[in-house]
């Protein structure tokens, strides 16, 4: 996240990433270069544009482009006027092509095997890469855009307490931030589709994305040995060449060290209708870490033994179920310092957490209130299109998303 050392909170690092469609059709157009370019001002293709306050870059695929902090914000406050400004000028360089920003966690109707194309530019070789090894041209890789939130952490005790504590917390996520309950065209019955794609995408070696919650390993050595060596041994064994090895990032769990960064990247929050609700999400997710590593519950060494099956259970269920996934355990209420007699799910873990304990801006308080008194945004397209829709319905619905991206405003039905 900087050169310099960032303490557990001190510093913020959120990257959003939004698909490029056609204003008119809203099928996903690939020119992702060519507005790089045109907002570079550049005779040739770039790969980053510095917008201020916010860079853009590419990504795998050329029709989605990540905005993201320029520099770690050392507050939440205000940093979602900032990713709408930058926004609002993506949607006029865009606007050049015919085309504009859609959000949410997956495209309605792409169909990637015939749609994707990936970015053909400098960083290919390695996009390519990955292409030959998991055939990229499928939900799980060409059409999933998420938020990814980075907390910086200044040394290997900060690790351990903030890995043990956003452990617990990666599969709450999906119960607050689900946005993807449609995929070609027809609704799944799960409101966050792009994780149940994501935790499969690279099935070839599993060690990349193990159980997407990560396993309890709190030192540096130790996630090296455990997490991340295996990962450049099944990667070894399927031909992977050298650029894809001994990399960060290659990591695919729900959340992983960027010991480059110093930091923790929780990589399982859907993208939203717009920067302020996506910001919230944020603020709500790190208020929910931060209790947990100051212990206002269970002990830091209570919350490390919290076995990971049941962590996996539990994020199956909200990634199908969202805020009305069950919670039976009372001690896993109480690791968050609430009463389980008031908690009985997901949904109400992050209500009473926000009512009484929320650490966010004020400027986030409202916008979660409205995602906690209308339910997920998932929840939110679901209502809108009812239980019958045809593609006329989609479009109509998504249309109004796009707008609400334009225009920084929630997602109402």
């Amino acid at each position: 996240m900087s050169e310099r050392v960032l303490s557990l909170f001190e510093a913020w690092g959120i990257e959003i990433e939004y698909m490029v469609v056609d204003r008119e059709t809203l099928d996903v157009r690939s020119i992702v270069d060519a507005l790089l370019r045109d907002a570079a001002g550049a005779d040739d293709w770039v790969e980053d544009v510095d917008d201020g306050a916010i860079g853009w870059s590419n990504e795998l695929v050329s029709h989605v482009v990540e905005l993201k902090c320029a520099a770690p914000a050392p507050s939440l406050a205000g940093l979602a006027d900032e990713f709408q400004r930058s926004v609002r000028r993506a949607n006029e360089v865009a606007a050049r092509h015919g085309a504009c920003l859609m959000p949410t966690g997956m495209h309605p109707w792409m169909d990637p095997s015939r749609e994707t194309r990936i970015w053909p530019h400098e960083s290919s070789p390695i996009y390519n890469a990955y292409h030959a090894l998991f055939d990229c041209h499928r939900h799980g890789w060409a059409n999933l855009q998420s938020v990814h939130i980075n907390l910086p952490f200044a040394d290997e005790g900060e690790f351990a307490r903030l890995m043990a504590a956003i452990r617990l917390v990666v599969p709450l996520v999906p119960a607050l931030a689900a946005s993807s309950p449609i995929v070609e065209g027809r609704g799944t019955r799960r409101l966050d589709s792009r994780l149940a794609f994501y935790r499969s995408n690279a099935t070839r070696v599993p060690a990349m994305a193990g159980d997407v919650v990560p396993e309890a390993v709190f030192d540096v050595e130790g996630y090296r040995e455990q997490v991340l060596a295996p990962i450049s041994r099944g990667l070894r064994a399927i031909g992977a060449p050298p650029e894809l090895l001994a990399r960060d990032w290659l990591n695919a769990r729900g959340a992983i060290a960027r010991f480059d960064r110093m930091a923790i990247e929780i990589r399982v929050a859907d993208a939203q209708e717009c920067p302020r609700m996506d910001i919230a999400v944020a603020a709500a997710v790190g208020s929910l870490v931060r209790a947990l590593v100051e212990e206002r519950g269970f002990s830091h060494e209570m919350q490390a033994k919290w076995p990971s099956s049941s962590l996996v259970r539990l994020l199956r269920r909200t990634v199908r179920h969202g805020p009305q996934a069950s919670l039976d355990d009372a001690n896993f209420v109480r690791l968050f310092g609430l009463d389980p007699g008031r908690v009985k799910s997901v949904g109400q873990l992050w209500q009473e957490h926000v009512q009484r304990d929320f650490a966010g801006p004020s400027d986030c308080e409202a916008p979660l209130e409205l995602l906690l008194r209308e339910g997920t945004l998932a929840e939110r397209i679901q209502r809108a299109l009812g239980p019958e829709f045809d593609r006329e319905d989609l479009a109509r619905t998504y249309r109004r998303l796009c707008g609400c991206l334009a225009d920084g405003r929630a997602f109402e039905p």
